[in-house]
């Protein structure tokens, strides 16, 4: 089942536009080799710095990454200090200088999807936790969808949704005023008045079932981002929920 772009509507609209059409050339066979192809025109300090990066060897990652004039350098040297356990916030600033690059009409350069992947590791890492946890997930989520970069950066072990909120599961003690989705909810109608919706409400009031509110959430989100979907782009939203067990658990899938 292909998870839905979630992140995409915490980026900037052109760089929404410019992610969907690295998303349909990310399909098909030859997407390994558009994979290497990207590179061909970066300078010598970008190329030997992803080199660097994916052997593993961060600091010389960094020093070769910050160095280069590509403006991807910014989303590769804040990887290398992500990796080498820096302090999220500035490798964070980083990835924002490179998606200020899509404020123009005519950006510099194509989107690289591995932005993504730089700001799932940053939302890991940023405080307040189960906030960024979930920011993190979208991130992920909308990441795995390149299916060709994210066999290169991901490990299946560790990076993936499950993993990362495999410590917020629902706590029965949790009071509907500290549901972090009911804030999120709340803030989601003030930017959006006129969206309504009582069911969404009853919900939100109720006490824990984080990971369903959550989901809950993703929906919303999803059909906000259908309305921003450029016309000929095809990708696949799913808004499609499967409830198992009896009544009463509250059992979602």
């Amino acid at each position: 089942m292909r998870p839905t772009l979630e992140a995409a509507r915490l980026l900037p609209p052109i760089a929404l536009r410019a992610m969907y059409t690295a998303l349909e050339a990310s399909f098909g066979a030859d997407a390994t080799s558009r994979i290497d192809d990207k590179f061909k025109s970066a300078d010598a300090q970008l190329r030997q710095g992803v080199c660097h990066l994916l052997r593993k060897e961060y600091q010389k990652a960094y020093e070769l990454c910050d160095q280069t004039a590509d403006p991807r350098g910014q989303i590769y040297s804040a990887l290398s200090q992500l990796k080498e356990g820096w302090d999220p916030v500035e490798p964070r600033r980083r990835i924002e200088v490179y998606l200020r690059t899509f404020e123009t009409p005519m950006p510099q350069a194509a989107f690289d999807p591995v932005v993504l992947y730089g700001c799932y590791l940053a939302h890991k890492l940023l405080k307040p936790a189960k906030e960024h946890r979930l920011r993190a997930s979208l991130y992920l989520r909308t990441f795995a969808l390149f299916e060709a970069e994210a066999a290169l950066w991901l490990d299946p072990n560790k990076d993936t949704v499950e993993k990362l909120m495999e410590n917020d599961d629902d706590d029965p003690l949790e009071s509907a005023s500290a549901s972090l989705a009911k804030a999120q909810w709340e803030r989601y109608k003030l930017k959006h008045p006129e969206i309504k919706s009582s069911a969404m409400d009853k919900l939100m009031a109720m006490v824990g079932l984080e990971r369903i509110k959550r989901d809950a959430l993703n929906v919303a989100y999803s059909v906000e981002l259908a309305s921003l979907k450029p016309a000929d782009a095809t990708a696949d939203v799913n808004r499609h929920f499967v409830f198992i067990g009896n009544p009463g658990t509250s059992d979602g899938l």
